[in-house]
């Protein structure tokens, strides 16, 4: 019995882990400013699933600001519209609290509240807004992230102005979005690999009793 328990505990830990799939990574890149999301907010950033499709499985993003400020930040994932430029609302995926947030540039990782399914090669935009927040989202002219040098930013002065959107290499506001993916690390292909064995020995000793 506890050879099988045993194998269960190695399947259901071999099923919990899965691979992501970076679709939009630039957060290592230097900060060469910041933008108050307050000021000349909401900002907006766009990444493309390419090939990929799934749940949404982690946001996060290089914000600084004053952690004594009660303000906070929504966080919305919008549609594209074409142009490319964003579109409707599909779903706020989570808040940013200004208590997370130091004085210099750090990764916020965002508690999501919603995991969308994104559809393949569909361009998604993320939103940031936050009126009475301290925060300030810092962008790079770096786009040897992945999935970086071929999206686009815009902010919502710009969009009411109706000047098209920013490429990247002009500076792109940085955060990093990741799909799950059913896709195996190699970890759990070994796991799975000596759950299977497990499971043929002791197969072959009930038969050989």
């Amino acid at each position: 019995m506890s050879k099988i328990l045993g194998l269960g505990s190695a399947l259901v830990l071999c099923l919990s882990l899965q691979a992501s799939t970076i679709l939009y990574d630039n957060t290592a890149a230097f900060p060469d400013g910041s933008d108050p999301i307050a000021v000349i907010g909401p900002l907006y950033d766009s990444f493309s699933t390419g090939a990929n499709s799934g749940a949404l499985s982690d946001a996060e993003f290089l914000l600084s600001g004053d952690p004594t400020s009660n303000g906070s930040i929504s966080v919305d994932l919008f549609a594209d519209s074409g142009g490319p430029s964003v579109g409707s609302l599909i779903v706020k995926l989570g808040t940013i609290n200004d208590s997370q947030l130091s004085g210099s540039p750090g990764i916020i990782t965002l508690n999501l509240l919603a995991t969308p399914q994104l559809a393949a090669n569909t361009r998604y935009w993320i939103g940031l807004t936050g009126p009475n927040s301290s925060a300030l989202w810092s962008w790079s002219l770096d786009t040897s992230g992945v999935g970086v040098a071929s999206e686009f930013f815009t902010n919502a002065g710009n969009i009411n102005a109706g000047i098209p959107s920013f490429a990247s290499d002009q500076g792109a506001y940085q955060m990093e979005i990741a799909l799950g993916s059913p896709i195996p690390e190699p970890a759990s292909l070994f796991l799975t690999g000596v759950a299977l064995l497990t499971c043929g020995t002791v197969l072959r000793r009930r038969v050989s009793r």
